[in-house]
């Protein structure tokens, strides 16, 4: 037994995408240089993680990209997707292969054994908005603003002043327990938590540096240069002082603690619109989520890239007051797990644009699986426990849109405005400008009641409207039932293309369900659903000229079912699509992706049987289709399976394959590298068999002036 765990534990895993950096001489295309958060799950209170840098080039212009380590060499085996053992990333002073602890930002940031002084970690403390100014927000035992109670030790352990000491001075980095084994504890340890569901987030300053930025389970934002890997700062808010000593002892767990769980997002106020951060001249801001680590968000300014500022916070169940000008106001009541990567928007409010933020209302826990015993049955009917039937959630079902500087609440809504919006959702909200006006004009998300809701801003300024009155919205989808094996969530925003269909322009609604929370499941029968709006521009009008929402289900008219069949053709009449997952417990944990006309998504399937004493993660599909019909449109499964082929020979289990690399895949990426075609990554994955045409194109245009006028 202890080998199996032990073979699961060392397999190096990520969840989320690889981040990328766009190339600043040339906007329309991504630089070489692309960053993976790792990290190795454990039996154990704090997991392990890195961050690690490579290079993803092709030999000429036509070439897919291929990821390359720093000797220049191949750095992803391509039979298992997973980094080859003689590999060096960048950043590392040796061979660091598939190891998470060897390497990387970790290995940065132990100095090469100076003093952990010389890190720079923050907190807020509620006295000092600039971080770096004074002992105000220094994360160092010496600072007395830092209160005793926010590290929520027991009686005996405050008492010791010795601990708490070293206990702070850990957290701050310091190589208490000299994990190196050099005899040297005041040095600063080279260790990393887990960047669990943090997609590394890059933004470019003057002069050509850029800063990584990631978020970890120990609690902290780490701020990472990109050419040599130093840390410029690390910061974890207060709220997660509680959690160090349990990071800190590093006991067995099957409840660990989170973080800063969530996704990060960034707003550049750009003066010259370059994309580039001029201290002098643009803000930047970058907005954190917690996810599991609980209900908050946090914005800091990092106009500076070494000197951040705390800019305002988000108290998810707290009605604020104006006695604190940075803490944004309003009321956050029904502000779940902050799940929902914030968007940065501009809409027509009042009588000007206001740069805003907008995110779903986040994760009831009510939506968590029960105790193994819970699942013992696959026949639980109606009748069955909390959360394995469809049931209402108490906090989570809003949507907020804040001002993006201050915070501060713009517009709310919840079930007293939308009867049908008793569910929490998780979902980052997907943000849509049809018009190109630079306003948002649309929103689309999913819920755990499998419902997807559209709503429609009218920007009109010269309408003189409320916020209330200029946002309508309703249920344009609902793919769940009431018996567990339909009771299908939607934790990713839904995939918005617009499409042809007979000479008319029609919007494709793409998502896929799954039970995130519970990936072993095999209850729920899953789906991936593509259905279409015709209305495409704004809603829908009865004979009143009331707005109306018409709801797609699978049973209604023209939504297709696809399943085992091919050369399904979907003219403009029809509703859409929808795929059965065939296999049991495979789910959808990720949004998908349209690029060039195909529909690409990826698929988790739990391991049904175990031959022998063996440890098991499941496997990771990507199926590729046809983003108007379905069908497929490459050879995936490398052979003549299946009962019905198209003319082109194939069939209908053509529509995916597996993929090398075994556990929870990510979504997949498009990059456009300088040097090679444009490329499909999932997670280190290359998928070579996708061919992906030019997206972008450089367009030149010159006024001609006569000097003669």
């Amino acid at each position: 037994f202890q080998n199996i765990f032990i073979s699961v534990s060392d397999s190096v895993t990520t969840f989320v995408s690889p981040g990328t950096t766009i190339n600043q001489a040339n906007r329309l295309k991504n630089r070489d240089d692309i960053y993976f958060s790792l990290f190795r799950p454990g039996a154990t209170a704090r997991w392990t993680g890195n961050l690690k840098k490579f290079k993803a080039l092709g030999t000429n212009e036509n070439d897919t990209a291929e990821i390359f380590d720093a000797n220049g060499n191949p750095a992803i085996d391509p039979n298992t997707g997973t980094f080859r053992t003689n590999s060096q990333s960048y950043w590392s002073s040796s061979v660091d292969g598939s190891s998470v602890s060897l390497g990387g930002a970790a290995e940065q940031i132990e100095q090469n054994g100076q003093s952990h002084l010389n890190r720079k970690v923050y907190t807020y403390t509620g006295h000092n908005q600039n971080l770096i100014e004074g002992l105000y927000n220094d994360l160092l035992p010496e600072n007395t603003f830092i209160e005793r109670e926010w590290l929520k030790l027991t009686p005996t352990l405050v008492a010791d002043t010795e601990y708490v000491t070293n206990l702070i001075n850990w957290a701050h980095g310091k190589d208490i327990n000299d994990i190196d084994g050099d005899g040297n504890t005041d040095e600063a340890r080279g260790q990393m938590g887990d960047p669990l569901h943090s997609e590394p987030l890059v933004v470019n300053y003057v002069g050509g540096q850029s800063v990584v930025h990631v978020a970890t389970n120990e609690g902290f934002l780490h701020a990472i240069d990109h050419l040599t890997g130093e840390e410029n700062f690390a910061f974890i808010p207060k709220e997660l002082l509680s959690n160090i000593n349990k990071n800190f002892e590093n006991k067995p767990t099957q409840s660990r603690p989170y973080g800063l769980d969530g996704g990060l997002s960034f707003w550049l106020d750009d003066a010259n619109n370059d994309g580039i951060v001029d201290p002098t001249t643009d803000r930047a801001y970058l907005y954190i989520a917690m996810r599991r680590g609980g209900n908050l968000y946090y914005a800091l300014d990092i106009t500076k890239p070494d000197a951040p500022r705390y800019l305002w916070s988000i108290n998810g169940g707290i009605d604020l007051d104006d006695t604190d000008p940075t803490t944004a106001n309003g009321d956050f009541t029904r502000l779940g797990e902050t799940w929902s990567k914030p968007v940065k928007a501009r809409i027509y409010r009042n009588s000007e644009e206001v740069d805003v933020l907008i995110f779903g209302g986040g994760y009831d826990t009510n939506q968590d699986p029960l105790p193994d015993s819970a699942f013992a049955s696959d026949t639980l009917d109606s009748t069955g426990p909390t959360g394995q039937i469809r049931s209402a959630d108490g906090i989570g079902n809003a949507i907020f849109i804040v001002n993006a500087r201050s915070g501060n609440l713009i517009w709310q809504s919840s079930e007293n405005d939308y009867p049908r919006m008793t569910f929490s959702i998780p979902s980052t909200i997907r943000v849509i400008d049809i018009n190109f006006d630079g306003l948002a004009d649309q929103l689309y998300f999913g819920d755990m009641g499998g419902q997807v809701w559209r709503m429609d801003i009218n920007n009109d300024p010269l309408i003189e409207r409320s916020i209330n009155q200029r946002i309508t919205g309703g249920v344009v989808g609902d793919f769940a039932g009431d018996a567990p094996d339909s009771n299908r969530r939607f934790y990713y925003p839904p995939d918005i293309s617009l499409i042809q269909v007979d000479g008319e322009q029609q919007l494709a609604v793409s998502i896929g369900s799954g039970w995130r929370a519970h990936p072993l499941d095999t209850v729920v029968k899953d789906r991936f659903y593509s259905f279409r709006i015709r209305q495409v521009f704004g809603a829908s009008l009865d004979s009143q000229g009331e707005v109306v929402y018409p709801i797609v289900r699978e049973s209604t008219t023209g939504m297709v079912n696809i399943t085992g069949t091919i050369g399904n053709y979907i003219d403009k009449e029809k509703r859409g699509w929808f795929l059965e997952m065939d296999r049991p417990g495979e789910k959808i944990l990720s949004s998908s992706t349209t690029a060039d006309g195909k529909l690409l998504f990826t698929t988790y399937l739990p391991a049904s049987q175990v031959t022998g004493c063996e440890g098991v993660i499941g496997s990771g599909n990507i199926y590729i289709v046809d983003a108007v019909h379905g069908n497929p449109v490459l050879d995936l499964d490398d052979q003549a399976a299946g009962s019905i082929t198209d003319e082109n020979g194939l069939t209908n289990s053509d529509r995916r394959r597996e993929l090398g690399h075994g556990g929870i895949p990510t979504k997949p990426s498009l990059l456009f590298p300088e040097l090679a075609k444009a490329t499909i990554l999932v997670g280190t994955e290359t998928l070579d068999e996708v061919p992906v045409v030019n997206l972008k194109n450089r367009t030149f245009w010159q006024e001609f002036i006569d000097e003669n006028l």
